[in-house]
């Protein structure tokens, strides 16, 4: 990773934030080149059991676990730095404070955890006049929600709550390790409580900095994206609950009319992206915990790309002057037809190159190691059996594979198969297929026959290792992890080059 790269500084709002960051971390794991030196996300829910975000920190954690045996010179898998804002600390000890937080992903909200909305704003120590006006504000249900369950598509309520960010020892933290040329991207969805309350809110914050912040001045003009996510799922009916999914494109019209003055008509974004999709899927009402866990969707996925697309706008475009954006950029995500299922032929020629070869490369290593690796490593006289470093029959049991590389894997397979049931549905790989000519789903790669015509150009095990041999001569000695991977990566970008490289041009 180049050291002249920025650090990335990723507000993940509510569950569609941590969702988009569950898509993010798999780009990243397989290859994906984001421009960042490391990538600190910070995940901002009051659901502290929230099901979708407990499932992405998980994934993160392993992405670390995964990352520290690896070497990046041979081997681009798992190559972004993943780190905790925490982890900045020992980093950058000669800005230390003195301050002391949570070596988390997560930003903890003080007063969420236990309690209810009123509590939280002392409604019961009111004057009668502030106790009138609140009620006039919130409703009887509002007072009396359970914010460890978050905010239940009530930005109002987000709004009061979140609001203490500015005040938190995180945000202290994070302005002071704030460099020079860092950039900031916050994800939120408009439909929903958390996220529509708390983007605008991080974005006022940070253009609005006070002296009493370390590099306040670098904040109110650092570059920063945001991607604001609109409806995209819907929510069965049940009068048991608070969340209608009737109201959300209300919700939405609203929140887009506050941010075309607040947000965009201000200037306060260098870019800001637009992504939703009228095809949706509804879901069983869950109003936060462990309940709360949507399959994943190609939206996320899609919006994640806006990451990768913020971090390559130069340098030179991204300029602010007095927390104004010089020359803000405004984008939606588009498709290429309108198909219920989708595959990777769908995307744009931009989200090709980001996307497509990487995903790819670890689809065909995933499926080498779910469906061969066994056999191959007892194989005597291939790539695993080199007299140099030897990987042995033990290997799969060890802890860097069994423990770590297996868990991850079963959660990608996972968030493929569940984009791939969604609706609009994704499908991008067949992720166990034997022919591996056919991995990508609804793409062939062709070779001219003798004749003129054009077949399959077929693609099976024997050719898979027949790259992998010729990969691992070229190795130098490496410990065995680091040598397994980098095996695995060269090998996969001359399948991709071989077989599959017309499908991104």
């Amino acid at each position: 990773m180049e050291e002249n790269h920025p650090k990335l500084f990723l507000f993940c709002i509510g569950g569609t934030g941590a969702r988009v960051l569950k898509a993010l971390t798999f780009l990243l794991a397989s290859g994906a080149d984001l421009k960042a030196s490391k990538v600190i996300p910070i995940i901002i829910d009051p659901d502290n059991a929230n099901g979708d975000m407990q499932r992405t920190i998980e994934i993160l954690k392993n992405y670390q676990q995964i990352r520290s045996r690896l070497e990046f010179r041979h081997n681009h898998f798992f190559k972004t730095d993943i780190q905790t804002l925490a982890s900045l600390e020992s980093a950058d000890p000669e800005k230390g404070t003195g301050m002391r937080i949570t070596d988390s992903f997560r930003f903890d909200i003080d007063g969420t955890r236990d309690g209810i909305f009123s509590h939280f704003i002392g409604y019961d120590t009111m004057s009668a006049t502030n106790r009138a006006m609140t009620d006039a504000l919130f409703s009887d249900k509002n007072l009396a929600l359970e914010l460890s369950v978050g905010f239940k598509g009530n930005p109002h309520m987000g709004s009061v709550v979140l609001n203490q960010f500015k005040d938190s020892q995180e945000f202290k933290f994070f302005a002071s390790r704030m460099g020079q040329k860092d950039r900031i991207f916050i994800v939120s969805s408009i439909f929903g409580g958390t996220g529509a309350a708390g983007f605008p809110l991080l974005v006022k914050n940070i253009r609005e900095a006070t002296d009493k912040l370390s590099n306040h001045d670098r904040l109110r003009n650092a570059p920063v994206g945001a991607i604001t996510v609109t409806p995209y799922f819907g929510i069965e009916p049940d009068d048991t609950i608070q969340i209608d999914k009737n109201t959300f494109i209300a919700k939405t019209k609203a929140a887009l009319d506050y941010y075309s003055d607040n947000l965009s008509g201000n200037q306060s974004l260098n870019a800001l992206y637009y992504i939703g999709d009228l095809a949706t899927k509804d879901y069983k009402p869950a109003e936060g915990k462990a309940e709360q866990m949507n399959d994943a969707h190609a939206i996320e996925m899609f919006s994640a790309l806006s990451i990768f697309d913020f971090m390559n706008i130069p340098e030179s475009n991204l300029r602010c002057k007095d927390g104004k954006a010089e020359s803000p950029y405004f984008k939606e995500y588009g498709i290429v037809g309108d198909d219920a299922v989708l595959t990777l032929q769908n995307l744009g020629t931009e989200s090709k190159r980001i996307a497509v070869r990487p995903l790819t490369q670890y689809a065909l290593a995933v499926n080498f190691w779910n469906n061969r690796l066994a056999q191959a490593i007892n194989k005597p006289e291939n790539w695993a059996r080199s007299n140099t470093v030897p990987i042995k029959g033990d290997f799969m049991g060890a802890e860097f594979y069994s423990q770590y590389l297996a868990r991850f894997n079963t959660r990608f397979r996972e968030w493929l198969t569940e984009m791939a049931r969604n609706n609009r549905a994704l499908q991008a790989f067949n992720i166990d297929t034997p022919l591996l000519h056919t991995i990508i789903n609804g793409y062939v790669p062709k070779e001219k026959s003798f004749w003129g015509g054009e077949n399959p150009q077929e693609l099976g095990y024997d050719d898979y290792n027949f790259d992998l041999n010729a990969e691992e001569s070229k190795l130098p000695a490496l410990e065995v992890e680091k040598r397994f991977m980098a095996i695995f990566y060269k090998s996969t970008v001359r399948l991709f080059d071989s077989r599959f490289k017309p499908l991104i041009g």
